[in-house]
């Protein structure tokens, strides 16, 4: 595999240096460690629904399904949220996770635009990137940490930037889908996602506009096609056991490695 030889040299030196010190076994060569490489078992959590496995990958390599724990009941509804949610239509979900910008009071205003041009109420989750700290309109509520699964049962439209776990998420809710990629894997489900017709064609935040983000939100939340779509996957995606799987080949691999 293209790839396999990078993690060698990105950290053989100080996996050599740890085997050496710490577990007191000889160094191994850049050939020891892929041929080791190539016999691990290699358990990938999301879903084929989603990513098709490849029928050409070796037996070692196992795609199990999104590892999903379960929702926190537990979770308490902020009153203001309450409030928000009755004053009006359902909402869509705004939020970045981690993913940060140097202004984002700017990014916030952009937003709020778009928000108001798609004709939606929105919330939006602050992330890190602290959005949504400026005056906002009646129909934009800002929240702060709030589980998602809890959440997204009071949305029809998730806008995100396209994490594997916020859209495990946004997808096992039934939502469909804009992903807004900022590097790395987000761009691979950002194209996944308007290849199944779960979502508009993702927007890359270098090209993002108010106008182009408007047109996704107003796709994505007055297409009933794609709201069927994203109903159906749900249900796929509720029925995968991706943590169990995982469980079970590791177990698998305990017991023939104990032998």
């Amino acid at each position: 595999m293209i790839i396999e030889p990078f993690p060698w040299q990105i950290g053989g030196k100080f996996l050599n240096q740890f085997r050496q010190q710490r577990l007191k076994l000889p160094a191994q060569t850049r050939a020891e460690y892929l041929q080791r490489l190539r016999k691990t078992t290699i358990i990938q959590g999301f879903s084929p629904a989603i990513i098709p496995h490849p029928h050409d990958w070796p037996a070692n390599i196992q795609t199990v399904g999104f590892w999903r724990l379960p929702p926190d009941e537990t979770w308490q509804m902020p009153t203001e949220l309450e409030q928000f949610l009755a004053a009006g239509p359902t909402p869509i979900y705004i939020g970045f996770g981690s993913m940060t910008g140097a202004n984002p009071d700017a990014f916030s205003q952009l937003l709020l635009k778009a928000v108001a041009h798609s004709g939606q109420r929105a919330i939006i989750q602050a992330g890190w990137a602290g959005l949504g700290q400026i005056e906002l309109p009646k129909t934009v509520f800002r929240i702060g940490a709030a589980p998602h699964e809890m959440l997204f049962r009071h949305v029809k439209v998730a806008m995100h930037h396209g994490g594997a776990g916020t859209t495990c998420a946004s997808l096992a809710a039934g939502l469909p889908t804009v992903i807004v990629p900022h590097l790395g894997d987000q761009l691979r489900w950002g194209q996944r996602i308007e290849r199944l017709g779960l979502g508009p064609k993702a927007i890359p935040r270098n090209k993002l506009t108010a106008e182009n983000l408007a047109w996704a939100i107003a796709q994505a939340a007055n297409t009933p096609r794609m709201q069927q779509k994203a109903q159906a996957m749900a249900k796929t995606l509720q029925a995968e056991q991706g943590i169990s799987r995982a469980v079970e080949l590791i177990e698998q691999r305990i017991h023939i490695s104990a032998k």
